[in-house]
């Protein structure tokens, strides 16, 4: 909301789209934003990226020098436990 009222272009995905990590990744390819942020596990649908589909992404925002955040509150609920932050670690720090 707040980056929408200083200006920011928004793009939104639905998470519980079986594909929803080829619409990240295209979304990144087709924008070239300068953040992305993914939600996962989402609240309220429960939906979660796989380990491979974070990888994809992650590749496709590092291959447009896109910063990631990712907002995982709720990964004490997830099916699996592993965070996304040694992930998004290796993009985020080779773009500082």
């Amino acid at each position: 909301m707040w980056a929408q009222a200083l200006g920011a272009v928004i793009r939104t995905y639905d998470p519980r789209d079986k594909n929803v990590a080829d619409v990240i990744i295209n979304e990144i390819s087709s924008y070239q934003p300068s953040v992305l942020v993914v939600n996962f596990p989402n609240n309220p649908t429960g939906a979660e990226l796989s380990q491979m589909e974070l990888n994809r992404i992650v590749d496709s925002a590092q291959d447009y020098q896109v910063k990631v955040i990712s907002d995982e509150v709720y990964r004490v609920f997830a099916s699996t436990k592993e965070s996304a932050a040694t992930i998004l670690g290796r993009i985020n720090s080779s773009q500082t």
